[in-house]
């Protein structure tokens, strides 16, 4: 889909802010402010395609994002999204490699059902 495409988003220091849901979110619980869009739209978090390079590019000495996040001892980065923190970890590679990185994601519920089944007439229930 040509409208996917370019993944664009906007970076920078952390600073307190509310969630879409209204917690707030101090400076110190995370390395990098991120709002990303999506399909022409402000994405409601961050995709995990974006976080993924995002990670990178953080983890990647002379980017912009390696200058404006808050650097780690173990590369973990916890980046502040309109729905609240999300964490990526990049492990270094060899030396000119991009690192390996892991995401860990919550699921969250986005239904609740009830559902009734009909007990056919001279079948037990």
């Amino acid at each position: 889909m040509s409208h996917a495409l370019p993944k664009v988003g906007v970076v920078a220091r952390p600073a307190a802010y509310r969630t879409t849901d209204g917690t707030p979110v101090g400076p110190d619980e995370y390395d990098l402010a991120v709002r990303m869009v999506s399909m022409h739209a402000p994405h409601p978090a961050i995709g995990l395609t974006s976080a993924v390079a995002l990670a990178t590019a953080a983890a990647t000495p002379g980017t912009l994002a390696h200058r404006v996040a808050r650097q780690t001892a173990d590369g973990t980065l916890r980046l502040g999204t309109p729905a609240g923190v999300i964490t990526a970890r990049a492990v270094p590679a060899a030396e000119g490699a991009s690192p390996t990185v892991l995401l860990h994601r919550a699921a969250r519920r986005i239904a609740r059902a009830e559902l009734l089944v009909p007990v056919l007439e001279g079948r037990p229930a």
